[in-house]
C-alpha cells in the first residue's frame, strides 16, 4: 500500500464519511522518545496510564523522533463504520501523523474526554521505527482507575490493510496540509 503522503489529497469536499470537529495546535518538538513517553511516568503523577499492544512495543516503543516542526493537528469523526482504504480516500486536508504528535493529542485529549463515561477510540496512521505505515488506535477506557483519577489509553497497532472496520463515532486524526 502506498505511503499516505503519496496519496493525493482532497481539499475543499465535503466529505460523508468524516466529520470535522476540531483541531490542536502543537508546539515544536525538540526530541521525542517513545519510551519516556509511553512507558517511563507515573500514572500517579501525570494521571494518564497507557496500556500497550505487544505489537505497539514491537513496532513503536524504540522510536525517537528530532526537530519535529509545530503543527495542527485536524480531528475527525466517522460518520458511518469505515476501513483504513475508505478513510484514506475520503477528502481531507491531512496527512499522518508523528508518533510525538499522536501522543501529545492523547494528552489533550485526556482533558477533554475525563468527563466521558464511555469508550472513545482515536485512529491515526504513522510510520513505525522501520519507516512502515501503521493504524495506530487509542481506546479510551474512562472505568480503569478512575477513582484515582488516572485515566487509561489502551494502545494497538494494526496493518493499514486490516479487514474490520473502525466503528461510526471514531475520531480520526491528520496533521493538517500547509
Amino acid at each position: 500500500m502506498p505511503r499516505l503522503q503519496q496519496l493525493q489529497m482532497l481539499q475543499g469536499h465535503k466529505s460523508r464519511l468524516l466529520e470535522y470537529v476540531t483541531y490542536v495546535d502543537i508546539p515544536a518538538i525538540e526530541r521525542f522518545f517513545a519510551m519516556d513517553a509511553f512507558v517511563s511516568k507515573d500514572p500517579a503523577i501525570t494521571g494518564v496510564k497507557f496500556e500497550l499492544s505487544g505489537s505497539f512495543v514491537y513496532d513503536f516503543l524504540g522510536k525517537i523522533e528530532e526537530n519535529i516542526e509545530p503543527v495542527t493537528v485536524l480531528v475527525y469523526r466517522l460518520q458511518k463504520p469505515a476501513r483504513d482504504s475508505e478513510i484514506f480516500a475520503a477528502p481531507k486536508n491531512g496527512e499522518i501523523l508523528r508518533l510525538a504528535h499522536f501522543y501529545h493529542m492523547l494528552k489533550n485529549l485526556t482533558m477533554w474526554f475525563s468527563s466521558f463515561n464511555e469508550e472513545k477510540i482515536c485512529v491515526t496512521y504513522i510510520e513505525d521505527e522501520n519507516n512502515r505505515l501503521k493504524t495506530v488506535s487509542a481506546s479510551w477506557n474512562p472505568s480503569a482507575f478512575q477513582c484515582l483519577r488516572i485515566y487509561v489509553w489502551d494502545i494497538f497497532v494494526c496493518p493499514t490493510d486490516h479487514p474490520l472496520p473502525w466503528r461510526e463515532g471514531s475520531l480520526v486524526l491528520f496533521q493538517k496540509i500547509g
